[in-house]
């Protein structure tokens, strides 16, 4: 069980750690792609943890990767946040382009009429 912890862990620090440092202006497909295979990565390390581990001295290696799990799990935290805002600012932006291009196209109707009088 320790050693399959272990494997998890392991996995999740990885994926965390790239999905963290990877580049933000990737596409929302690729940025869900990862979010689910997080997704799948937290669910196998709360089912590992479930009954909560008590560390032997020979564990000390699964110790500290459960260290690592939970810095990098804020880290990930901190980025979920950042993309967010990210994601805020371009809905945002999108919403004012929109609004834009409604008004725009409202004065070009209105031009043709006058011009068609």
């Amino acid at each position: 069980m320790a050693s399959e912890l272990l494997r998890c862990l392991r996995l999740a620090n990885r994926e965390f750690q790239e999905f963290i440092d990877g580049p933000q202006q990737s596409s929302p497909l690729h940025a869900v792609a990862q979010l689910e295979r997080i997704n799948t990565h937290l669910a196998q390390v709360a089912r590992g943890l479930s009954p909560l581990p008590q560390f032997s001295p020979q564990q000390a290696e699964l110790a500290i990767e459960l260290v690592k799990y939970r810095q990098t799990l804020q880290s990930l935290s901190a980025a979920l946040a950042a993309l967010q805002s990210s994601l805020q600012s371009e809905k945002t932006r999108i919403e004012s382009l929109s609004r834009d291009t409604r008004s725009a196209a409202a004065w070009a109707k209105s031009i043709r009429i006058v011009n068609s009088k």
